[in-house]
């Protein structure tokens, strides 16, 4: 189970996942509480194809926090 997923079950009642689909992958934007008032940005993994203006606002991680 990666963190996101982990995060997510632990949160699941106060949080909603953002996600971007791309390729075979899921890039996990970040958590927003229900009420709408806050964004919190988690990171992404990565790629070229991910405009640059992306990358200079999402923290890149491995995996790991």
């Amino acid at each position: 189970m990666d963190f996101f997923n982990l995060l997510y079950k632990i949160n699941k009642t106060l949080v909603r996942n953002m996600i971007i689909p791309m390729k075979k992958h899921i890039y996990p934007i970040g958590i927003k509480k229900k009420n709408g008032s806050i964004s919190i940005p988690l990171g992404a993994i990565l790629e070229p194809e991910i405009p640059d203006i992306i990358k200079q606002n999402i923290p890149k991680i491995n995996g790991k926090m």
